[in-house]
């Protein structure tokens, strides 16, 4: 039998939300990187580790392999180092609250 985890040991979240975000048009809005600026992954590779991460990446939906974990974002959101550093190559935001992110 699984076991099963109460609503009340959930702490509530301090992430801001963004309720008039699109992710259709984030997904469909190419821009181009400026030049001369540092690259996503040497930021993402200075973003911490969340090795608790449960559920999946919102950029590729797939499940966060156990043990391998997930980069957590100054928002807060988490997600596959690989697939937040191809985000970040196209939209330096958050791919969920669009929290401008600057490197």
């Amino acid at each position: 039998m699984a076991a099963t985890t109460s609503p009340e040991s959930y702490a509530p979240s301090t992430c801001p939300v963004d309720l008039f975000f699109d992710l259709d048009l984030a997904l469909t809005t190419e821009e181009k990187p400026a030049s001369g600026n540092p690259s996503p992954d040497s930021y993402v590779s200075g973003m911490p580790w969340d090795l608790s991460a449960a559920g999946i990446c919102t950029v590729c939906m797939e499940e966060f392999g156990a043990g391998r974990g997930a980069k957590r974002m100054p928002c807060c959101h988490v997600y596959h180092d690989t697939c937040i550093s191809t985000w970040l190559v196209i939209d330096r935001s958050c791919p969920l609250c669009r929290l401008p992110i600057t490197f």
